[in-house]
């Protein structure tokens, strides 16, 4: 059984050791990791059984009598097996490069390839550096698509089509926290990267842990449980007792390698489609240094969960700066959807198009927790356009929403040169905890918010089927919004013709 127990937010394979057909239940192997909820609350699936084996593309391996049940696709049903080639695949990977420890693999290339099928990691650098594979089609491997671990800099993965996969998409995985500095410089550009995370529920398109210096540009990801990509690390709950880390982010900073990333100009949609507390672009204890810039983010999120959001900035998120995202259609259900929710300290989010209609009720939402601080977050710039119908109009909302009570004026350091619109004409809300406050309550905050920031109509050439350019008497652009191109965001003019692009 693969079941995500509790939060819904990693997935395990569980034995099945006894099934009890009269009370319809089945008892597992153990129940290590987290508890089951129970009441019918958890997701779960059930593998391996041949009564499921019910369309084309599907299997049942039944070991104790040593045979292989195939429905193969593209097929007539079962007299169609006989003259199918079916291939069992026994390889951990297709492609692999890795050295022996203190030797380095360099300047091998790939391209043009169809890979398919790897019990492991389809596509895997280790102590390798310089590599490449570009332009092929990398699929159906039970780990990632493309996985450089550990000793590997400066691999390149462009162009490709890489689908149907276990795990991740991609994965750039470095030797953990205060270890030697190894993983680096990777650059994964204009690649379509979809439907990956089936034998692993939190599969994402691009994951980096540990690893920093790296580019990820004009990819289109979509079709994942979970986030679109991720940077992840550790806060510092995670360390050591005693830790000078811990209280000084400088020195945690210097010690944690998920830094300096660049993800931008990459089209994402239809992500955390089977997950919780969640967001399309997510980040968890990286380094400083990270950047968001030109993404475009949208129908994201499950109606089954709360806590979505497009761009998450989530526990120790030091450091970080979005710019020049557009986000509309995040859905969810109850509370907790945000455009952007943003931890940590030192964070800028400036010059971006937040759309949000109902189940979105929050533009940006920041939060103290997991022992770290939430300080000195600047937003400026930004379109807050708040749209629905009468109905959805009717829940409450807020522009800017710090929603913890523990709030000081550090929390936010600037919020001006905004544009807010409502199109139902209500004034802009926020909110500091459990307090709602109006446009000239928030204004006096001591900080002196929204000094030069307006409410007008955006003049969008047309929201109704999500065009976010601006007229060119917009009054975004007399508070210096820069425009932001969508025609540079996705896919590159050379990804192949023969691979899809959608």
């Amino acid at each position: 059984m693969l079941v995500w127990p509790g939060h819904p937010w990693f997935s395990f394979d569980k034995r099945i050791v006894s099934i009890d057909p009269q009370m319809r239940t089945f008892a597992l192997g153990d129940d290590r990791d987290y508890t089951l909820r129970g009441g019918g609350g958890d997701q779960y699936y059930l593998r391996n059984v041949l009564a499921f084996l019910t369309r084309p593309g599907q299997c049942q391996i039944a070991h104790s009598r040593g045979r292989a049940y195939v429905w193969p696709r593209g097929g007539d049903g079962d007299g169609d097996v006989a003259s199918r080639e079916i291939i069992a695949t026994t390889a951990a990977n297709l492609l692999r490069l890795a050295a022996d420890d203190g030797e380095t693999i360099r300047n091998v290339h790939f391209r043009g390839l169809d890979l398919v099928g790897a019990n492991g990691d389809l596509v895997y650098f280790s102590n390798a550096a310089d590599c490449s594979v570009r332009f092929s089609r990398l699929a159906v491997a039970h780990g990632n698509g493309v996985h450089a671990e550990g000793a590997a800099q400066r691999v390149t993965i462009y162009g490709n089509l890489i689908e149907d996969h276990g795990g991740h998409g991609v994965r750039l995985a470095g030797l953990g926290y205060d270890t030697p500095d190894v993983n680096h410089g990777h650059v994964v550009e204009n690649n379509h990267i979809r439907r990956c995370g089936y034998a692993e529920g939190p599969g994402y398109g691009v994951e980096i842990t540990w690893s920093g210096r790296n580019k990820v540009l004009h990819n289109h990801i979509h079709d994942l449980p979970r986030y679109g990509t991720s940077i992840k690390g550790t806060h510092g709950g995670h360390l050591p007792a005693g830790d000078p880390a811990i209280e000084d982010l400088d020195q945690r900073a210097s010690r944690n390698h998920s830094r300096d990333n660049l993800i931008a100009f990459n089209h994402i949609h239809h992500v955390n489609l089977e997950s919780q507390d969640t967001g399309a672009m997510e980040s968890w204890g990286p380094g400083r240094g990270n950047v968001y810039d030109h993404n475009l983010i949208h129908d994201t999120g499950t109606p089954e969960w709360d806590t979505q959001q497009a761009i998450y900035l989530d526990d120790a998120s030091h450091g970080f700066t979005v710019t020049n995202n557009i986000v509309y259609n995040v859905r969810g259900n109850g509370g907790g959807l945000w455009c952007v929710f943003a931890k940590g300290v030192d964070v800028t989010i400036d010059n971006n198009v937040l759309v949000a209609r109902p189940p979105i009720v929050y533009g940006i939402g920041s939060l103290a927790m997991a022992g770290e601080r939430t300080s000195h977050h600047r937003y400026r710039r930004n379109i807050f356009y708040f749209t629905g119908t009468a109905a959805e109009r009717a829940e409450a909302k807020a522009v800017i929403a710090p929603i913890d009570e523990r709030w000081d004026p550090d929390r936010i350091i600037e919020s001006d040169h905004n544009l807010i619109w409502d199109t139902s004409g209500d004034a802009p809300v926020f909110r500091i905890g459990g307090r709602r406050l109006s446009w000239d309550q928030w204004r006096a905050m001591p900080r002196g918010y929204e000094r030069h920031s307006v409410v007008a109509d955006p003049l969008f050439v047309d929201p109704e089927i999500h065009d976010y350019r601006l007229r060119p008497n917009s009054p975004a652009l007399e508070l210096g919004f820069k425009p932001i191109d969508v025609n540079r965001i996705g896919l590159k003019a050379d990804f192949p013709a023969r691979l899809p692009r959608g």
